[in-house]
């Protein structure tokens, strides 16, 4: 059933959006409601020549909204016109890695948090709460960069991939992405490790990394164990967001891991975001 009745259909909404220029007007005015400027002017120190970086970002943002799966499709199709820049430019920002991706996440989260009990009419009296996660991304190539054979418990075998570790924020209305990593699962077959042949794992990619950046940090996590990194998360998350429980499986839960949702929600409980 639709939820608003000055839709009589579905698919006015397709109608609406089948011009390009029109869903990029919207999105663009969309970020403008959140003043997501506040979130990635952290970027702009990062990029002294060339386009601003605040120009490129919010392309890269509503691009999976355009019906486009990479900067190269993007530039393939009519949509091009949208940038004034080049694909180069895109592709360039992409693979800087001292971008820090995690404080940009994090950062609109808490830019949506203030404005929805700034906008909101009525106090969500709900219950406020962290959901962490993990669940298997699949892969094909076998020459990507750490993806290994990973146990799948939905359909109880093994698959190509990565284990993604998701972090969320639920309000009682919205749930939010706050916090991921990415890991990989070495098993206990020595000879072929992360059920890969010595000859698989040589041909996988490598990137060269600058150590101490943020890519280094994100690469540094794949062999960490979830739990150590699933507590940094709750960590992060509890300095800044006012919650009433952390949910999770029962495998992640053990006393290290109680431990720190209890002191945190105990001293960090009553923080205020107004100052954001």
């Amino acid at each position: 059933m639709l939820q608003s009745k000055d839709i009589q259909s579905i698919e006015e909404l397709k109608k609406y959006f089948s011009c390009s220029t029109k869903m990029v007007d919207y999105l663009v005015n969309l970020l403008s409601f959140f003043e997501f400027k506040r979130v990635y002017g952290v970027l702009k120190p990062l990029k002294k020549r060339g386009y601003d970086i605040i120009n490129v970002f919010p392309l890269l943002i509503i691009l999976p909204f355009l019906k486009h799966a990479s900067i190269h499709a993007l530039f393939k199709s009519r949509s091009k016109d949208l940038s004034c820049a080049q694909r180069d430019v895109y592709y360039r920002f992409k693979k800087m890695q001292i971008i820090p991706w995690r404080k940009l996440l994090l950062n609109f989260v808490k830019r949506f948090v203030v404005i929805v009990e700034k906008k909101a009419q009525e106090v969500n009296e709900g219950k406020r709460c962290l959901i962490i996660d993990d669940s298997l991304l699949d892969k094909r190539g076998k020459t990507i960069e750490f993806a290994g054979k990973l146990w799948d418990h939905v359909t109880h075998s093994y698959k190509l991939g990565l284990r993604l570790l998701l972090l969320c924020y639920y309000d009682g209305t919205s749930n939010l992405p706050l916090d991921f990593s990415l890991h990989r699962e070495k098993g206990k077959n020595e000879q072929k490790p992360y059920g890969l042949t010595k000859k698989q794992l040589k041909g996988q990619y490598k990137r060269c990394r600058i150590p101490g950046s943020e890519s280094d940090k994100r690469a540094r996590e794949v062999d960490r164990s979830k739990t150590d990194v699933g507590i940094a998360m709750i960590k992060r998350a509890l300095k800044f967001l006012k919650v009433d429980y952390v949910l999770m499986d029962s495998w992640f839960t053990c006393e290290r891991m109680i431990e720190c949702v209890r002191s945190y929600i105990f001293f960090f409980k009553k923080i205020s975001l107004s100052g954001i």
